[in-house]
Parts: C-alpha cells; structure tokens; sequence
C-alpha cells in the first residue's frame, strides 16, 4: 500500500512541477513562426513522461498533432496509445485517420502504409474491439454492422469506401476481404503484333 501512495504522491509531484514550469513561463506554446530554441524553453514531452499519461490521452494529442498537420507525431503517439490500450476503438479510428492522411499527403504511396490503413478501418467497422468486439468470429461479422453508430461505423464504411472502392461483404472474412482489395495496382500486359494487322 505504500508503494501505491508513493507512485501516486510521485505522479501529483511530477504533474504539479509541469504546471509551475508553464505558469512561470519556463514551458512556452509554440506559435506559429515563432522559436523555441533558448534556455529554459522545454517541450511538452520533455516534461511529461509517456508513460504518465493514459491511453486517450495519448489519443487526444495525437488528434491534435493531425489537426496540425503533423501526421508522422498523430501516428507515433496512436502506436503509443494502442499499446497501452488496445480494446479502445476511438484509438484504433484516430490511428487509421492519421495514416490517412499521411497516405493523402504522400506523392509515391507507400503500399504498407495503405494496407494498415485499410486494416485499421476494417478493425472499426467490423466492431473487431471495443464494447461490440463479440460480434464477429474469424472476421465473419455474423450479425452485419447493425449495431454500428455513424460515429465510428458510418465513418469507418465511408472511409472504407473511399479508399478501396468496396465494402465487405457480410459472409466475406476480413483476410479475404484484405486479398480482394489490395491487389497489386500494376498490371502488365504482353502482346505482338502480326503481319496482317500492319497492312
């Protein structure tokens, strides 16, 4: 029981010596084209350990990094948060999210990328974690995506869409599902041309 008090007293220390730094303007915000460089200017991160924050914590700053156009920061801290907490599927929607987006701002697209992407989707419309995540067996989603909310499943279904094209089928499983859809984009095609057609 002691030891929990300390960690907690540790924790309240660590939180109250972040907000004091803030407050005496040792820690301050970034403002577009402004420097953060000189001495006393610390991060946020820099303060605060990951491993002090909660999961959808971790998730928040993560949504806020994407707002801000930093996806490679919205990724990492989604993989961070997922660790901590792998049954949240608002995590597991904000992962897929960032990757989209990365993938949207990407000139030559990077094919892992798009299958994790579409594979974050599928875990969030198939209700594949969370409250729901009995619902499916082996990827077979066996009573459709009726209890999905358009918070996480219509977004999800939209997104599916526009990234692949097509929609699960009920019966179909998630694998079979991911083999149909990310085929490889290039094809070739062979052929010679005979005496006859170039009369």
């Amino acid at each position: 029981m002691p030891s929990l008090l300390n960690r907690r007293m540790d924790h309240f220390c660590k939180r109250l010596l972040a907000l004091s730094l803030f407050l005496s303007g040792s820690v301050l915000p970034a403002w577009p084209g402004e420097s953060r460089s000189g001495p006393g200017v610390q991060d946020y991160d820099q303060i605060v350990s990951p491993d002090m924050e909660s999961a959808s914590s971790l998730c928040n700053r993560a949504r806020v990094s994407l707002r801000n156009g930093n996806f490679t920061r919205a990724i990492a801290l989604c993989k961070v948060a997922l660790r901590k907490d792998d049954e949240d599927i608002d995590i597991h929607a904000a992962y897929a999210e960032s990757m989209e987006a990365k993938l949207e701002h990407q000139v030559e697209k990077d094919p892992e990328l798009y299958k994790a992407c579409v594979r974050e989707w599928l875990t969030v419309y198939r209700n594949e974690v969370g409250e729901e995540k009995n619902d499916s067996w082996k990827g077979l989603c066996l009573v459709g995506t009726m209890w999905n909310d358009d918070a996480r499943g219509g977004l999800a279904k939209k997104h599916l869409k526009k990234l692949t094209g097509y929609l699960p089928k009920v019966w179909e499983t998630d694998n079979r599902y991911l083999s149909r859809v990310l085929k490889p984009a290039q094809v070739e095609v062979s052929g010679h041309v005979s005496a006859a057609a170039q009369r």
